[in-house]
């Protein structure tokens, strides 16, 4: 199973109100990018749902146990990525394909999903601010033999 309950949101700026809001609704709580399908056509109304519908286009490589990657981007009110999508943090910290094809799988997942789906009145509280999830890799379940 793919752990893709952990999100990072430093430095995301929000009006007192909204962030209360937003925390009441359970942005903590996990996302699992199960409950959808990638380009489920239902608007994200939280923080959750729009992390739950990038998570559903997510498909890593495998056997991805010790990656983790954090992306930083940001959405316009229509869904849409404005400018490009970056790797703020990742680990660990040396060069390979495993690594590389680990990152890849992830700033798909966004592109993919992309344009993510919101409500009108999320979208609006959500458009310019910079997003920051992290995706972290298991270890791949192998068939258990009987």
């Amino acid at each position: 199973m793919i752990n893709r309950s952990s999100l990072v949101f430093r430095r995301f700026r929000l009006p007192g109100l909204v962030v209360l809001s937003i925390l009441a609704g359970g942005i903590l709580t996990p996302v699992s990018g199960q409950s959808q399908i990638c380009k489920d056509p239902t608007p994200a109304s939280n923080l959750n749902e729009m992390f739950d519908a990038i998570y559903a286009c997510w498909v890593p490589p495998e056997d991805t146990e010790g990656l983790v990657v954090t992306l930083r981007f940001i959405l316009h009110k229509d869904g849409q990525i404005r400018g490009k999508v970056v790797v703020i943090a990742s680990r660990p910290q040396e060069e390979s394909p495993r690594r590389q094809a680990f990152i890849d799988s992830a700033i798909d997942a966004v592109k993919q999903a992309a344009p993510v789906r919101f409500t009108e009145e999320f979208g609006s509280r959500i458009a310019g601010r910079p997003l920051e999830p992290r995706f972290i890799g298991t270890k791949s379940v192998s068939e258990t033999k009987l």
